[in-house]
């Protein structure tokens, strides 16, 4: 019986082992142009999407860094999203509203 409980155990951890590699997580910075605090919160707030688990744009510096699951969202829809919520990227302008 003890050996059965092992096995049990073994396969339960190889699985959860399996399941975590399949995981692919990317970080990436860029620069997104904002001028304050507002565009702070509406730029990480486009990117309270499922993929991305951590946003954060810096005021001075105007750098985003981002964490995301590449199996669920690319880095071009990323920018979409900035782009979309007003703001400009270094290398791509958002539509004027």
């Amino acid at each position: 019986m003890k050996k059965i409980y092992v096995l049990i155990a073994f396969c339960i951890l190889h699985i959860y082992a399996i399941a975590q590699n399949q995981i692919s997580t990317d970080t990436t910075h860029f620069k997104v142009h904002g001028a304050c605090e507002m565009c702070k919160s509406r730029i990480e707030n486009a990117l309270k999407v499922k993929g991305v688990s951590y946003a954060n744009w810096d005021v001075d510096s105007k750098i985003l860094s981002v964490v995301f699951n590449s199996n669920l969202i690319s880095l071009d829809k990323i920018e979409t999203k900035i782009l979309n919520a007003g703001h400009d990227l270094e290398n791509k302008k958002a539509k004027d509203i």
